[in-house]
């Protein structure tokens, strides 16, 4: 990765642009980056805003074949954050299944 000189998500094709020292220029496309991996709305979700603010971070893990572990991490998370949502709606009063309901649709947004 020393030889890179940065690179940029062109949102306009969904390639990620990478520049090298020498002039070269790698394009990967993120669609096929990321239709191969096991996601969540969350996890899709956190790999977009990777790309959006991070986009050298976001080309080192696909290079090196390490995003199945990164959406696996946050995948982990899933239930903790979906419970949370879930007790929250409960203190507003509602039962514990209108809560899932709710706290479902909140998750998926």
């Amino acid at each position: 990765m020393e030889n890179v000189l940065g690179c940029e998500y062109n949102i306009d094709n969904g390639y990620l642009e990478v520049f090298y020292k020498d002039g070269s220029i790698l394009v990967l496309k993120c669609e096929d980056i990321e239709a191969e991996l096991r996601t969540t709305i969350h996890s899709r979700t956190e790999m977009d805003l990777l790309l959006e603010k991070n986009p050298m971070e976001y080309m080192e893990m696909a290079l090196e074949g390490e995003f199945q572990e990164f959406c696996d991490l946050i995948d982990s998370e899933e239930p903790e954050v979906l419970e949370s949502i879930i007790q929250a709606y409960m203190k507003q009063g509602f039962s514990r299944v209108t809560a899932e309901m709710y706290a479902r649709e909140v998750y998926r947004s």
